[in-house]
């Protein structure tokens, strides 16, 4: 993967902080258009961006598949219908796909040069970042890692509940997102103490759980090191050290943070 100049991750960094603006700036009517054009505005600006290169870095997809397989292989069966939201380069799907009976991702758009070696069983829509294009009640695991961030915070309990309207009755929403404490986790981590790019909110355990039950979601299962832990214990545990720790000083927080708090996980039932 080809590391950044420091003038490239300037030069990111304020052309993703405009790009977040113009949608944080927008209302829900416009907000609808930009979310599948801004991607394509930034790499067109942003050649270096490590969501490129790292297509050029077999070992660290290999890296990062198997990273997250080790949190999904628990709720993958041989007759589940899998579908992930914003795939990207496909890689995670593709091998999902290899132990469950359909595979889906849903994307704003589509990184077709990728899609050349999908298995049979995989199948890529595009969609407007807002409507699901699945039926309800027809989809057992939901997959959504490093998402819910890029969504404007007045679009997530939308995004939630067409999320629990798209899952079978028994299935799983399975997330993953930076934790707030640990963060800023996007370029403007390097210039700022709080997100100023594409992450247009990073959130708190606190902050999330209230948004997922009004959504429907009825058991939540926290997951650490690629296994679920008693809610009863884990959730009050980890509010109370996110309590602590966001109100530190940045350097001290990301520090402390890093280890504690790197991202929330979730099994989420409806």
């Amino acid at each position: 993967m080809t590391q950044e100049t420091p003038e490239q991750l300037r030069h990111r960094y304020e052309v993703e902080r405009q790009l977040a603006n113009e949608l944080k700036n927008a209302d829900a009517a416009t907000r609808r258009k930009l979310y599948p054009t801004l991607y394509q505005r930034l790499f067109q600006q942003c050649p270096h961006h490590p969501r490129l290169t790292l297509q050029q870095d077999p070992e660290a997809i290999r890296q990062a598949v198997q990273a997250r397989m080790r949190i999904l292989k628990p709720f993958l069966s041989p007759q589940a219908t899998f579908l992930e939201i914003a795939p990207g380069d496909c890689q995670l799907a593709f091998a999902a796909a290899a132990h469950v009976k359909r595979a889906i991702g849903i994307d704003i758009s589509a990184q077709s040069n990728l899609l050349s070696n999908a298995p049979g069983n995989f199948h890529l829509i595009l969609y407007d970042g807002y409507d699901f294009p699945v039926a309800p009640h027809s989809i057992d695991i939901i997959f959504s890692y490093q998402v819910i961030e890029h969504i404007h915070p007045d679009d997530l309990p939308n995004h939630f509940a067409q999320i629990h309207r798209s899952l079978t009755p028994n299935g799983f929403f399975i997330f993953d997102t930076p934790h707030r404490a640990s963060g800023p986790h996007d370029v403007s981590r390097h210039f700022s103490a709080t997100p100023q790019g594409f992450h247009l909110k990073e959130w708190t355990l606190h902050e999330i759980i209230p948004l997922l039950r009004s959504a429907g979601f009825s058991r939540i299962l926290p997951i650490r090191r690629a296994r679920t832990w008693p809610p009863s214990i884990a959730i009050p545990l980890t509010i109370c050290v996110e309590t602590m720790l966001v109100p530190f000083p940045t350097r001290l927080r990301q520090k402390l943070a890093a280890r504690l708090l790197p991202s929330i996980t979730l099994a989420l039932r409806p």
